[in-house]
């Protein structure tokens, strides 16, 4: 019953996305149902079925998968997007808001976010990607208790201290990045000057969402701006912005894995071994890592 199931999920899938959703293949709707079925498929693997909760786990991840591409056909049948509607959409000339207000809101919002990160960090006493380049500078490889680091950081049972990092985490990992990505496209649009003050925030962000060991955190801030980005450019620089891009957010991510020790791969201090180890434990933590908590988390609910 349960291969019938996820045999069945996984067709409804396939035709969902060849059939429906094949003009606009990454989409909202496509990008939800691809890591949503990541999720379920390392799932699978860790449930046993001797015990209740892991059924039930079963049958509500097979559920939600199967209502939510029901749903979305039948959106689609209702409310269809037709490929005229599409270009006639993708014709039109990209409009951004130009006007004083709302660009000096944009940049309070910045200067606060900053600001507040900047006091963040200096309560907590320390920054692990600033450590981590320190640490590369000098030689000095790998942060020695990162994982105890990383936790302290945001962690009020480990660190012995609440800095509301729940809050400060909406603004240097989601309002910053996005602000800052949103300051870049409109100085590229209206051809004005990039200030140089920006382009220091930019980098400050970069070391604000990683100063906590947060790798998810800087994924999701990659691909929210990859796609505003992707879709407020030229056709002609779209090839350049996933290839500079992309480059740039797998290598900072494999960078940060490395500071934090995330390498399965420790007996092999080479380059090669390194890469690999970090390719391991990346490969680990999306197709089994996360899924394991779930399930252990799912039965400690049930019971």
């Amino acid at each position: 019953m349960h291969t019938f199931i996820t045999i069945s999920i996984l067709l409804l899938t396939l035709m969902y996305i060849l059939t429906v959703r094949k003009p606009r293949f990454l989409d909202p709707n496509s990008i939800f149902l691809i890591f949503n079925l990541i999720n379920y498929l390392g799932t699978l693997p860790l449930l046993d079925y001797r015990y209740k909760s892991d059924t039930v786990h079963f049958y509500f991840l097979s559920i939600g998968l199967i209502v939510f591409i029901v749903g979305s056909v039948i959106g689609a049948r209702i409310f269809p997007v037709t490929e005229a509607l599409y270009l006639k959409w993708k014709q039109k000339p990209y409009v951004i808001e130009g006007g004083h207000i709302y660009k000096n809101l944009v940049y309070f919002i910045i200067f606060i976010s900053i600001l507040l990160s900047i006091l963040y960090y200096y309560a907590v006493g320390y920054n692990i990607f600033l450590m981590g380049v320190m640490n590369l500078i000098t030689g000095a490889g790998e942060i020695e208790n990162a994982s105890t680091l990383r936790l302290a950081s945001y962690n009020s049972k480990v660190g012995g201290r609440y800095l509301f990092p729940g809050y400060i985490n909406q603004l240097k990992n989601t309002l910053l990045p996005l602000l800052i990505a949103f300051i870049w496209v409109r100085s590229n649009t209206l051809k004005e000057k990039m200030p140089m003050l920006i382009k220091f925030a930019s980098l400050l962000s970069i070391f604000f969402i990683f100063g906590t060991g947060q790798r998810g955190a800087f994924v999701l801030a990659g691909l929210m701006i990859g796609i505003f980005v992707l879709i407020s450019s030229e056709e002609r620089a779209k090839k350049k912005v996933l290839l500079y891009g992309g480059g740039a957010l797998i290598c900072l991510f494999f960078l940060s894995s490395f500071f934090i020790g995330r390498n399965s791969n420790k007996g092999n201090k080479t380059l090669t071994g390194n890469i690999q180890g970090l390719y391991e434990s990346t490969q680990r933590r999306i197709s089994t890592a996360n899924q394991l908590g779930s399930v252990i988390g799912f039965r400690k609910i049930m019971y």
